[in-house]
């Protein structure tokens, strides 16, 4: 080993472009695999059962604020045959738009969080929240296992109640009931909970446990853009949609065709950019590697053909090809296996851990070690194994 490492210094200039390129390629792999996790983890985001029978239509109004009797008029004009049920909302699953909104479980934790200034304090979270009219969380197949739902007139006075998930009842307040307790949303701003909800995706979910956990204030929303939903006992068609659409047109109201599908069209274009971002991540993963491979190759080739005349007079000597063969794999494996730990290592610093990450920044580093080293042997062994194997005289001949 004594006389690998002396080969190593005296091709310093390679064996340090072999570490840097190791690192690099290391680090882009375990960035790209990281990435191409989440992604895989937001199209297996569960959905909403019944999803193909549910139409929605998304409008928006010139005015800024609308009053709470337009919607009511509004949901009455499509109320059509085929349609069991309409809500509005300002905010569906898969809509990729959610409002948040700092809450917290005590007025103590809410001044505490106006005082630095942020939510991320004990007691205190940014939840997604959804404003919507009676009927919306029947439609979308949840039930209340605690609680009950808003009475019509909550809704309709814009009362200060408000409906959690299951999920957030358990992020909260832990084993303790939350059904009466006060969720506070800003200085003097509280509602009660009057109703627990079984846990379904919210509005905008990236792949893990925080996607059931929304909010739901009953009421009409005021903004200039909402949703309205219309369930169906079948398979909401383009004729009951358009149908939906003459109904809700207005001179005052711009309808974009794009916000007019089912719920698991809303599904589907929620989830295509990140098919499309997951296929090229993996991709890269691929190209990455394979330039690795190809960098590899050619350092070890000039490395090797620098000392094909060291490696012929060695053979000539006595020495056994696979201990020269094996002097090669300890040189190279001495930079490939430190600038890859490196790279690895190295997207812990580049990688902001979140919430939605659903796999561990570590775990994804030793992945793209393995597949660093793998591809770096591939390329080395077979190169090394025929230099060593060439006749003595061979690798004397000058080029």
């Amino acid at each position: 080993m004594l006389d690998s490492m002396q080969e190593v210094r005296n091709h310093l200039g390679r064996a340090s472009l072999l570490f840097v390129q190791a690192a690099l390629a290391s680090l882009a792999c375990a960035f790209a695999l990281q990435s191409a996790a989440d992604g895989f983890s937001r199209l297996n985001t569960r959905g909403i059962e019944g999803a193909q029978a549910i139409g929605v239509i998304r409008v928006s109004d010139i005015e800024e604020r609308v009053a709470p009797s337009l919607v009511r008029s509004d949901l009455s004009a499509i109320q059509l045959p085929g349609v069991r049920q309409a809500v509005a909302s300002d905010s569906v699953p898969f809509g990729g738009r959610a409002h948040h909104y700092g809450a917290c479980t005590s007025d103590a934790a809410m001044a505490h969080a106006m005082a630095a200034g942020s939510s991320d304090v004990a007691g205190c979270d940014r939840i997604p929240v959804i404003t919507a009219s009676p009927g919306l969380l029947t439609m979308l197949g949840a039930q209340v296992v605690k609680g009950r739902l808003p009475a019509d007139h909550e809704a309709t006075d814009g009362a200060p109640v408000v409906l959690i998930s299951e999920a957030l009842a358990v992020h909260l307040f832990g084993s303790e009931s939350a059904v009466g307790r006060q969720l506070y949303f800003g200085p003097g701003s509280s509602r009660v909970i009057v109703g627990v909800f079984s846990s379904i995706v919210g509005p905008a979910p990236g792949g893990n446990d925080r996607d059931s956990q929304w909010a739901l204030f009953p009421g009409f929303p005021t903004g200039a853009s909402r949703y309205y939903l219309i369930g169906s006992h079948a398979e909401v068609d383009r004729v009951l949609l358009d149908r939906t659409v003459e109904a809700l047109r207005q001179p005052y109201r711009v309808v974009n065709p794009t916000g007019v599908d089912t719920l698991a069209g809303y599904r589907d274009a929620y989830l295509r950019a990140d098919r499309f971002t997951t296929a090229m991540l993996a991709f890269m993963a691929a190209v990455v590697l394979g330039v690795l491979m190809a960098g590899v190759s050619g350092v070890v080739g000039a490395w090797l053909e620098r000392r094909r005349r060291s490696i012929g007079i060695r053979r000539t000597l006595g020495a056994r090809a696979s201990v020269i063969f094996t002097e090669i794999i300890f040189e190279v494996s001495i930079f490939t296996i430190s600038g890859a730990v490196l790279g690895a290592c190295s997207l812990y610093l580049f990688w902001s851990p979140e919430d939605r990450s659903s796999i561990s920044s570590w775990l994804t580093g030793l992945m793209a070690f393995m597949l660093v080293m793998v591809a770096s042997l591939a390329a080395l062994l077979p190169r090394a194994w025929r230099t060593v194997r060439e006749e003595p005289l061979a690798l004397l001949k000058p080029f």
